[in-house]
């Protein structure tokens, strides 16, 4: 009989401690279905040939320029190996490198290839020249080429206007647009453009924004325009204000202010010229069942001073002939 007796509490622990089991198992399985991540993009903007610590039309050192930006980069791939970096135009031309520009590779596309850029959007200083050079710059770059709102004569996208990135298992979709004034710019060499049609960026991106819906759980725009607009365009606090909502970043350059600012919600990144600053944005997204939010409280962007950093010493060895070459040159214009 004791036996007996002893043997059903045996059981009903058994019992318990299995039921308990699988409890614990649900409970964990229903939090960890919740959880976020943080989307990081790097920004650069208006290079302007700052590829190597060097101003060679002044002949004076600088503590800014993509030497240094090599060197924020490394550090923060550390923190986030899977972050995006980009580029938002005007890169190829000024401090001499457009004398550069029929080199096998043209030195501002070996930077960029170089540091594993994820995307470039070509701005209004990359049509200054022969149209051809363009296209063989755009050829050698290894990430995406986005410019959403330059038409062909046959009134297609000369380029892509999106891609989408799948980071963290997160769909981030990045758009690019240039300044749309170009052929105005260039009306006397409009071979430099290949006669192409710019639309104006507000409308360019109201077309992306329905393009992209339900295509992406992140929205950022890569845009070579500043806040305020020119010659009567509309810029890019009217593109916030008026697409509030349906974006997420906004990364823009062309009037090379410092802008570390946020608009209906929205953080808008500009990094100045000439390499002085690397714009960071932080997409905060939040995973529940499956579908992912952006968490606005826990999203932000802020501006790095790239002279605070010592320039990358790889990279100065990479371009060294580079360096070389541009005294030359400066000296032989003197």
């Amino acid at each position: 009989m004791r036996r007996k007796r002893f043997s059903i509490p045996v059981t009903l622990l058994s019992v318990l401690l299995v039921a308990t089991f699988f409890v614990c198992c649900i409970f964990v399985k229903s939090t960890a279905e919740e959880y976020s991540v943080n989307i990081t993009v790097l920004q650069t903007s208006d290079i302007h040939g700052m590829i190597n610590p060097y101003n060679y039309i002044n002949n004076t050192k600088t503590n800014w320029g993509m030497a240094h930006i090599a060197t924020i980069v490394k550090e923060e791939r550390i923190k986030d190996p899977k972050l995006l970096l980009v580029d938002t135009g005007d890169t190829s031309q000024n401090n001499y490198l457009q004398y550069f520009r029929a080199e096998k590779i043209h030195p501002a596309v070996k930077a960029l290839n170089y540091l594993d850029y994820d995307l470039w959007t070509p701005g209004n200083h990359e049509f200054n020249y022969e149209f051809k050079y363009l296209e063989k710059q755009i050829e050698d770059f290894k990430g995406e080429i986005l410019i959403g709102n330059a038409y062909t004569q046959k009134g297609e996208r000369w380029q892509k206007g999106w891609h989408i990135f799948e980071v963290k298992g997160v769909r981030v979709a990045i758009f690019g647009i240039t300044a749309p004034h170009i052929p105005m710019w260039e009306k006397e060499n409009k071979e430099h453009y290949n006669y192409m049609t710019f639309t104006q960026p507000i409308d360019e991106v109201g077309k992306i924004l329905d393009e992209l819906e339900n295509k992406a759980d992140v929205i950022i725009g890569n845009i070579h325009y500043g806040l305020e607009g020119t010659y009567k365009s509309k810029g890019i606090e009217a593109i916030a204000k008026t697409y509030a909502g349906r974006i997420d970043g906004l990364l823009i350059g062309h009037a090379h202010k410092n802008v570390d600012t946020e608009i209906c919600g929205i953080p808008v990144l500009e990094p100045g010229k000439n390499g002085r600053y690397i714009g960071k944005l932080v997409i905060n997204v939040n995973n529940k069942q499956g579908k992912w939010t952006v968490n606005k409280d826990k999203s932000y962007g802020e501006l790095i001073d790239v002279s605070l950093s010592k320039a990358d010493h790889e990279f100065l060895n990479e371009f060294k002939e580079l360096h070389q070459k541009s005294l030359a040159l400066a000296y032989k214009n003197k």
